[in-house]
């Protein structure tokens, strides 16, 4: 079976889950939102041992396969054993992460393999990967003094650089919320983002599953859908 994409919405945890109750809570919280209509989660929990992020892997894996929609997707940041383990859709990693060339070689073709990138990064940064994320496209608390806002104008012109040279597909990702996505997917550019990676708006507002329902309507209006196979995956 050929490694598969994201959704255009993929939904990034918290990453402050501890253990114990607030997993569980945390896997009610994303029941509801896989209920109404999320197809995509990137488990990214640091603060978790090995065992129980697996469990909680499994668990996500287990509520979206049950959906029965094609595009149902999970996959795990930076723990590329876990991925495997929980027969995860992608594992993704960052700056801390293997390089692309190990990760693969570890991971093989049938998991697709993402990577974090930000303004300036060069093409070996990306090389290899299914698809990448660019950010951080608006202000966001965690990025705050670190890494400047890009803008959408600057994520959709690194979007058209790699369509150009056939590379991997972009997610924006930073600061998204319904208020500001038609800034990314509205401008008249060659090229559009592939899709969308959001985390205060879907797990830290109390009004995550009306955001939920805007995003989905947001991407279905500028027709951003695609999780297509990776070509020769």
């Amino acid at each position: 079976m050929a490694a598969k994409l994201p959704p255009a919405l993929l939904a990034l945890t918290p990453g402050t889950l501890v253990g114990g109750p607030d997993v569980a809570a945390f896997v009610q919280q994303a029941k509801q939102l896989i209920d109404g209509g999320l197809r995509g989660i990137l488990l990214r929990e640091p603060n978790l041992g090995d065992r129980e992020l697996l469990s909680l892997a499994r668990d996500l894996k287990s509520v979206l396969v049950q959906t029965e929609d094609e595009s149902a997707w999970l996959g795990v940041h930076d723990c590329l054993h876990v991925a495997q383990a929980a027969a995860a859709d992608g594992a993704h990693i960052g700056f801390r992460s293997l390089d692309v060339t190990s990760a693969r070689r570890l991971l093989g073709p049938k998991i697709c393999l993402g990577v974090s990138t930000h303004c300036g990064d060069s093409a070996a940064k990306w090389a290899g990967a299914d698809y990448v994320f660019h950010s951080p496209v608006f202000y966001t608390p965690s990025k705050a003094g670190l890494l400047e806002p890009i803008g959408p104008e600057q994520l959709l012109r690194f979007a058209q650089h790699l369509q150009e040279m056939d590379g991997p597909r972009v997610w924006g990702l930073g600061g998204i919320t319904p208020d500001n996505c038609d800034l990314i997917l509205g401008l008249d550019h060659r090229a559009q983002p592939h899709g969308i990676v959001v985390r205060g708006a879907l797990f830290d507002s109390d009004s995550s599953l009306a955001n939920l329902t805007d995003l989905l309507g947001l991407l279905r209006t500028h027709q951003v859908h695609d999780n297509r196979p990776v070509a020769g995956g």
